[in-house]
């Protein structure tokens, strides 16, 4: 039933592809399809020798969805490894010739004043 309105024309009658006779599926026309959409298409059946008529929305979205997902955590990977082994600490000599330390008398306050003091500033 999902490819009532994936046919390329349906007017024309079913798809090489459908199982099910034109005159018992869904009455409901077809969404208008874009150059663009035939476009993206061609290359997914060129590329990847898929037709995406052929394929249901939801695993379209899902598929979609799920990329996204592991360029996120692909993305966060190479930050933490960007972080963890190549970023490089601050110059405070570049930052100014001074500093406000809040709490500098004692615990971390005291620790990033004798830092930044050994550090010239």
């Amino acid at each position: 039933p999902h490819r009532f309105w994936l046919c390329a024309a349906p007017s024309q009658g079913p798809c090489s592809s459908c199982t099910v006779p034109w005159t018992t599926r869904l009455q409901s026309s077809p969404p208008p399809r874009t150059a663009a959409m035939e476009a993206v298409a061609a290359s997914v059946q060129a590329h990847l020798g898929v037709n995406v008529h052929d394929v249901p929305p939801t695993t379209i979205i899902l598929l979609v969805v799920g990329l996204a997902s592991v360029a996120a955590a692909l993305f966060a990977a190479v930050d933490w490894v960007n972080t963890t082994f190549f970023a490089q600490g601050v110059d405070a000599t570049t930052q100014g010739s001074w500093a406000v330390v809040t709490g500098a008398t004692d615990g971390i306050g005291k620790a990033y004043a004798q830092e930044l003091a050994a550090r010239g500033m």
